[in-house]
């Protein structure tokens, strides 16, 4: 019986209740690991579905995306045509009938002499507005412009 003398219990129990936890052990570390695994991959996921989201907003959008709305026309200078988000594709047609012209008129009989000698008012109408000047000690045609009426 002398080889029961030198058990100690207390070794015995520990190394039982390691055989027992060891299985459980390695199943939990494989476990760790394999969770580590997946939290790697749904990030990876995650940073892709990023990219891809800024992607197809950058191909969405109008002004310079996949779907851009573009208008032109095939004379130039006649009319200026934009195409906004909510354009509608098609051809459409633009009838002009005249073009626009800058037009001055001028006073031909109007001469430095005849400003000089001229008395009363006058009266200019365009549109709604109007102006009345009266005339003046005027020297000149550019003194109309820098007399206050």
């Amino acid at each position: 019986m002398s080889d029961l003398t030198s058990l100690d219990p207390q070794t015995l129990a520990t190394q039982l209740a390691g055989y027992d936890i060891a299985a459980m052990q390695t199943a939990l570390k494989k476990q760790t690991s394999s969770l580590a695994a997946q939290k790697a991959a749904l990030t990876a996921l995650r940073t892709a579905l990023s990219d891809f989201r800024s992607a197809l907003t950058g191909l969405n959008k109008t002004d310079s995306g996949m779907l851009q709305n573009v208008a032109t026309t095939n004379v130039e200078g006649v009319a200026n045509v934009t195409a906004g988000s909510g354009a509608q594709k098609g051809s459409y047609n633009l009838f002009v009938e005249q073009l626009a012209s800058a037009h001055q008129i001028a006073f031909d009989d109007m001469t430095d002499e005849s400003i000089k000698n001229a008395t009363g008012t006058m009266t200019i109408t365009i549109t709604a507005s109007r102006w009345t000047l009266r005339w003046m000690a005027w020297e000149s045609m550019s003194d109309l412009d820098q007399k206050d009426q």
